[in-house]
């Protein structure tokens, strides 16, 4: 088995599941903790989109199993076929829950920048909507940081930053493998190092503002 750098718990955790589940029968719960387990820490992304992909072909609506999906072709695959595949399961979405539709607009953003730089105001848009349903989160408000700073809107984007790092509360030890997952690569609260990247960010930041000119 391919481990990547997976602790004895998880390598013991995931070859148990192996042995039990079956992708047609089994309680999608524990097929999404697999599929997240094989992204990470395993990096078995192949295996992983197949697990998501099945879960979908038994429910076709299950939002969590579209976003990691979307996750996995914009973050493993990436070429023209995954993005357009990414973004067309994120556009499907962007009116459900509130939850995962502020991610599903976040990624998106990543999407259209894969593909081409979309625009500015697009962007801002996009991530301004996810900030907006998902105040408590570390990465969109870090990406909108970033859309405000291009858009020279220094003194927002500043603002961003010091509320993302605020967010960045790290995550409960007895966290299930799905909120885990969640809180590391989606919020951001559970990201490694979060508050200090931020904080290296704010300072980009500020080393762009002009002296003597207002933000």
């Amino acid at each position: 088995m391919t481990s990547g750098h997976a602790t004895p718990e998880e390598l013991e955790r995931v070859s148990r599941l192996e042995a039990t589940l079956d992708l047609a029968t089994s309680p999608v719960g524990e097929l999404l903790a697999l599929g997240l387990l094989y992204l990470e820490p395993f990096h078995r992304e192949d295996d992983a989109m197949h697990v998501f992909e099945a879960l979908l072909a038994r429910e076709p609506d299950h939002g969590l199993a579209k976003l990691w999906l979307a996750y996995a072709y914009l973050h493993h695959v990436m070429d023209d076929a995954a993005l357009a595949r990414a973004a067309e399961v994120l556009e499907s979405l962007l009116d459900g829950d509130s939850e995962v539709a502020a991610a599903a607009r976040m990624l998106l953003t990543e999407v259209l920048e894969e593909r081409g730089s979309p625009r500015l105001d697009e962007r801002i848009r996009l991530l301004e909507e996810s900030v907006e349903r998902e105040p408590g989160w570390v990465y969109n408000r870090q990406s909108l940081a970033w859309a405000y700073r291009d858009a020279g809107r220094h003194a927002d984007a500043l603002d961003q930053i010091d509320d993302a790092v605020r967010n960045a509360t790290g995550i409960h030890p007895d966290a299930s493998v799905a909120l885990r997952a969640f809180e590391e690569s989606i919020t951001g609260r559970g990201g490694h190092r979060a508050a200090e990247r931020l904080r290296g960010d704010r300072a980009r930041v500020e080393r762009e503002i002009e002296p003597g000119v207002g933000a």
